[in-house]
């Protein structure tokens, strides 16, 4: 009985012995520590294994070289969404410079984007975009964007949007001035009789905007 167990102890000691030795041969580096893999580290390695160019051609060296705007490529547009899904507030200068760019598509990308920087989210932007941006997709990300962020000083900029020629857009905007300002004033972006509570907003927004400077000067 004793030997059959000395035997068994044997052996799981050899088992183990070589379990070590191969985390010490496979499973330590040769020079000095690696770091733990940041967000950024794994996004870029998401962007180069998306990439069927690889190499050079990499969205990541897309990204280093910090492409002209409105000349982004296929590649650099798919790094944008994978930076856009995640983004980290390094990357506001590449985001801010996509929303310039020709295609429309990476200009929603980087309005998106941006809107999930949290409080380093650029408002003036996606004012910018709202106001001036000739893709009404963009424009309604735009709006979207303003009204998680709940920036009262877009406010000028959504009511104007709420008389858009894209219903997308106007009801985007007319959901961003219901959470900004708390209240619902019926404003519905298919209601063919919306001018009246375009009015009705227009009329009550200095009210509320002063409110709002007030709040933030007794909470400073």
């Amino acid at each position: 009985m004793w030997s059959d167990k000395k035997r068994l102890f044997l052996l799981l000691g050899g088992v183990v012995v070589l379990g070590l030795a191969y985390v010490l041969i496979h499973g330590l580096p040769f020079s000095g520590d690696e770091e733990e893999p940041t967000p950024r580290r794994r996004r870029a390695a998401a962007a180069r294994n998306s990439n069927p160019d690889g190499g050079a051609a990499s969205n990541v060296a897309a990204r280093e070289k910090r492409s002209v705007a409105g000349k982004w490529a296929p590649s650099d547009f798919r790094w944008l969404v994978a930076v856009a899904r995640s983004p980290e507030p390094e990357d506001l200068p590449d985001l801010r410079e996509a929303t310039k760019a020709k295609d429309p598509e990476v200009r929603q990308a980087a309005v998106v984007g941006i809107s999930r920087l949290g409080k380093k989210v650029d408002t003036n932007v996606l004012i910018d975009r709202l106001k001036a941006d000739a893709s009404s997709q963009v424009r309604a990300a735009a709006a979207a964007a303003l009204g998680k962020a709940k920036c009262w000083e877009a406010g000028p900029a959504l009511i104007k949007a709420l008389e858009d020629q894209d219903g997308d857009v106007r009801a985007r905007a007319g959901a961003a001035l219901r959470r900004i300002m708390g209240i619902d004033f019926r404003y519905r972006a298919d209601d063919p009789a919306r001018h009246r509570a375009i009015q009705r907003i227009r009329e009550w927004w200095p009210k509320f905007y002063e409110g709002h400077v007030q709040s933030v000067g007794r909470k400073g």
